[in-house]
């Protein structure tokens, strides 16, 4: 039985038999999956109360050998999952693929309690944002953010290792620990894009006023803002370093349309719609250069959202009111999603737009609506146009 050359020449091995039943190594695997499962439970709690402890720290997280943003929450959570299913791999396959099953539902639990302190963090440093509480807020969302990439990388590994998705169910519902990454990152993004928005807050309402007109001011102060937040996003992991940067580049653009349409400044001259036109191109030219060195990247998307302040300035610089009808119909074609509100703002700013010429723009951008394209990202949809002071008049319609 235990290959003892004495008792060959009694047994034969196909009447041996397993020493366990089938039931009876069934029951024993689930029993060693989940005394695991509790254990990984156990050190994932841990290992998240860890990175929330990390996140007040006052210093910035610490770097891999790449110079990524990182803290240990990933190390420790691949590492134990890889050792559970190595472990389990010397009895079987099977054995293996439960584990590893169990370790993603594990992950995915893990990550859906990620994205809730997430969530958390973002309040408090809201809550605290005046007396600088905890100065290192986006460092450690950019490292949450590369941790997450790391874990995507670990899991999609774990899942190739199982012979068979289907073998060791544990639940009716099979784990989905990716989808919860991309909540989990989805989230820390719009986290580092509020972050973005409160720092060029302060610098915003001089934009595109009188003032700004004659000095130029709050533009380099909007792009030296830009410009730190872009350089932190380098200490991201690609592809979120590149998603980062474009995320930037449309929330800088849509903020400067949203100005544009508060009509701080109307222009009461053709040399004032010609200053003001040049104005918005040095501008332009500002945020790219800023943004040029991240071409190399690959990070600049096929439709650069900065096109868009050129546009709007040669629509503004226009000599002849009687062309804006062609010059909308382009202007729709290109951006399809602007609305009748926001051409009237764009007339009203050059200031010598008559009221025929006026209905008939508005006319022909109403009946030559297209629809949008797919794929198309809207930038006016979200640019709201403060309600006029005479909201009972229509703007193609004559006032009684």
């Amino acid at each position: 039985m235990m290959g003892h050359p004495e008792l060959v020449t009694e047994m034969e091995k196909v009447e041996l038999g397993p020493l366990i039943s089938t039931e009876g190594l069934e029951q024993l695997q689930n029993k060693y999956v989940q005394s695991v499962r509790k254990s990984v439970s156990e050190w994932m709690h841990k290992a998240l109360q860890v990175e929330l402890q990390d996140w007040q720290r006052d210093q910035e997280p610490d770097t891999d050998h790449e110079g990524f943003y990182q803290t240990s929450l990933p190390t420790i959570i691949t590492q134990m999952l890889e050792e559970n299913a190595r472990v389990a791999l010397m009895i079987g396959e099977s054995l293996r693929d439960q584990t590893i099953q169990m370790g993603l539902y594990e992950m995915e639990n893990l990550l859906n309690r990620f994205r809730e302190a997430l969530v958390e963090f973002g309040k408090e440093h809201r809550r605290n944002s005046s007396n600088n509480k905890n100065k290192y807020y986006l460092h450690y969302l950019l490292a949450s953010i590369s941790n997450c990439i790391i874990l995507k990388k670990s899991t999609e590994s774990l899942q190739q290792q199982q012979s068979s998705p289907s073998v060791g169910q544990l639940s009716r519902t099979p784990p989905n620990p990716l989808a919860a990454l991309d909540r989990a990152v989805r989230r820390a993004c719009r986290l580092v894009m509020d972050h973005l928005l409160l720092d060029l807050q302060p610098f915003l309402p001089g934009l595109l006023t009188r003032p700004w007109l004659v000095q130029g001011d709050p533009t380099p102060k909007l792009c030296c803002v830009l410009e730190r937040h872009l350089e932190l996003y380098g200490r991201v992991r690609p592809p979120c370093r590149q998603r980062l940067q474009e995320e930037a580049q449309w929330l800088m653009v849509v903020e400067y349309v949203r100005a544009l349409m508060q009509k701080r400044l109307v222009c009461r001259s053709a040399e004032e719609r010609r200053h003001l036109a040049q104005q918005m191109v040095q501008d332009d030219q500002q945020f790219r250069e800023i943004l040029h060195g991240l071409e190399g990247e690959g990070s600049v998307p096929e439709v650069n959202p900065l096109a868009l302040l050129l546009v709007l300035a040669d629509f503004i610089r226009l000599k002849d009111p009687g062309m804006l009808t062609l010059e909308v119909s382009g202007l729709a074609a290109k951006y399809p999603d602007i609305g009748e509100e926001h051409v009237s703002v764009l007339l009203d700013i050059r200031g010598d737009v008559s009221r025929d010429i006026r209905g008939s723009v508005l006319d022909l951008l109403e009946q030559s609506a297209p629809p949008l394209p797919a794929g198309y990202r809207p930038i006016f949809t979200d640019i709201l146009v403060p309600p006029s002071t005479m909201a009972f008049c229509l703007p193609t319609a004559k006032c009684a």
